[in-house]
């Protein structure tokens, strides 16, 4: 017959000597912080600093990268994602991104 692994990790966390009240007051410990960070934690993004958006980019990840950032300005500011680039023109964005590559 077969043995089932969850009833074989189960039988190994019941075992006395290896639970032991330290472990789990670690383990609350670290559920009760987890909920701390979630519960306090601000959905701010600090967007690049300005002497980096300055530089002219040399490949397709700078582009990405800077145009992401701004996605997400925008996302903070309306609270949903551009339905296109061209909804973002003007504030966010001075002109549609191009592929500087090609």
């Amino acid at each position: 017959m077969k043995r089932n692994p969850i009833s074989d990790v189960v039988e190994f966390l019941l075992q006395p000597g290896w639970t032991t009240v330290v472990f789990w007051l670690l383990v609350l410990a670290s559920i009760v912080i987890a909920v701390y960070v979630y519960l306090t934690e601000t959905r701010e993004v600090a967007p690049p600093k300005p002497e980096v958006i300055e530089k002219p980019a040399k490949d397709c990840s700078t582009v990405v990268r800077r145009t992401s950032w701004k996605i997400v300005a925008y996302l903070s500011e309306v609270g949903h994602p551009p339905q296109n680039l061209e909804a973002m023109l003007g504030k966010y964005l001075d002109k549609l991104p191009t592929d500087p590559v090609s």
